[in-house]
């Protein structure tokens, strides 16, 4: 009865509306990728690599809060303008790496947070626009 009890409130925990990501508006200009990709970034990287957060109560727990600090160590939007252009081209490549091997944005995450998935169409978008920048470099 407590395995029952525990996935319903599992699934009814999945499907809480999460708190909306920064929107365009709000994102740091900074990074002003491509507006395409700004939108996919604002939504399924920003909450947990740019300094605009506002944390789901799921994100406090592991192991999603294991990395979200580390998320932003590795690659913070906010500090976009301030990389030179050799941290932003492998960052572009790291995340079409990413993306295209499905690491990111992360299963735990998406799970909670439907609006942080990507879809396949979204997913080859920004594969593509990062083989293209990165080559731009």
């Amino acid at each position: 009865m407590t395995g029952l009890c525990g996935l319903v409130l599992l699934a009814a925990c999945a499907a809480a509306t999460p708190p909306a990501p920064p929107s365009a508006a709000t994102a740091p200009a900074a990074a002003a990728l491509d507006p395409q990709i700004d939108a996919l970034m604002v939504s399924a990287c920003y909450p947990c690599h740019s300094d605009q957060r506002n944390d789901p109560w799921y994100a406090k727990l592991g192991p999603s809060s294991w990395s979200t600090t580390g998320a932003r160590g590795v690659l913070n939007f906010s500090r976009w303008a301030q990389y030179d252009a050799e941290t932003r081209t492998v960052a572009i490549q790291m995340i079409g790496d990413a993306v295209q091997k499905k690491t990111m944005p992360p299963v735990d995450y998406t799970f909670f947070n439907h609006g942080a998935r990507l879809n396949e169409e979204q997913q080859r978008v920004i594969v593509a626009w990062a083989a293209q920048a990165a080559a731009a470099h």
